[in-house]
């Protein structure tokens, strides 16, 4: 998309050098911060990471990890000033607080049933129990199982109420609750004047766009959305990106860039 003045990571790193404390810096994890591997739980942020990300959260506005993935596994990288938000909102630690969606908490044996039907039909391997929801992945079977996941996904989404949301090479399960990343990071922006949202997959397209939003809107001055342009990334969201990258690695030296300037600020 055409940057502009007060959209863009030039127009961010030069807000953040005068007003760091005005700046928000949000993040998805997998293929933003870290690789994409087989096995998600082997998924670490790649190296400077999470260095990068403490760094900012003292100096910046807030600094938040907006993720897929639950609050107990970015609890094993990042903490403390770093906020998280699991699950796309529906799980959110500020500190020592964890909140939980009410409205998702009775789906938890939902949940537990579709996984293990999962796990009978697919393989352990495939299914990925996050407790409030599930991924199934299929990047790692023959075609065949690949098409038989997906078809299966579709029939128990309809059969338990769930919704389905595609991700990279997985479809994910989770509870028919009115809750993206974008709302996630909505509720972060109170008081901040800038804000930058980093991402790679489908489910980051309402943190691209609700960022996008406010500046529109003129609750934000200066705003970013940064994507992680990889192997698998979907091309449609060049469209909402103000900036591209190619790797996980780029983003680290982004937030190095950003971390400096906040620094530097009078």
């Amino acid at each position: 998309m055409e940057t502009t003045a007060s959209t863009g990571w030039t127009a961010l790193v030069r807000f953040a050098s005068t007003v760091p404390k005005s700046v928000g810096v949000f993040s998805d994890l997998d293929g933003t911060l870290s690789r994409i591997v087989a096995n998600p739980d082997e998924a670490r942020p790649v190296e400077g990471a999470v260095s990068a990300i403490n760094a900012l959260a003292k100096s910046s506005g807030r600094t938040a990890i907006v993720s897929g993935r639950p609050v107990s596994f970015l609890g094993r990288f990042f903490g403390g000033p770093v906020e998280l938000s699991g699950l796309y909102g529906i799980e959110h630690q500020r500190g020592d607080g964890l909140s939980i969606h009410p409205e998702a908490v009775g789906w938890l044996p939902v949940i537990e049933a579709v996984n293990n039907d999962a796990v009978e039909r697919f393989g352990a391997a495939v299914a990925e129990n996050k407790g409030y929801s599930l991924t199934v992945h299929y990047r790692e079977v023959e075609q065949d199982t690949a098409d038989e996941i997906m078809a299966w996904s579709e029939r128990v989404s309809e059969e338990h109420g769930l919704h389905a949301r595609s991700a990279k090479k997985s479809v994910e399960l989770h509870p028919p609750i009115s809750r993206n990343k974008g709302d996630a990071i909505a509720d972060m922006l109170e008081g901040l004047s800038a804000a930058v949202y980093f991402g790679d997959d489908f489910g980051d397209r309402s943190g691209f766009e609700r960022v996008l939003a406010a500046h529109g809107s003129g609750r934000l001055d200066v705003v970013a959305t940064v994507l992680v342009n990889g192997a698998e990334t979907p091309p449609e969201l060049a469209s909402v990106a103000t900036d591209t990258v190619g790797s996980p690695g780029d983003v680290v030296a982004l937030l190095n860039e950003l971390s400096k300037a906040c620094d530097e600020a009078p």
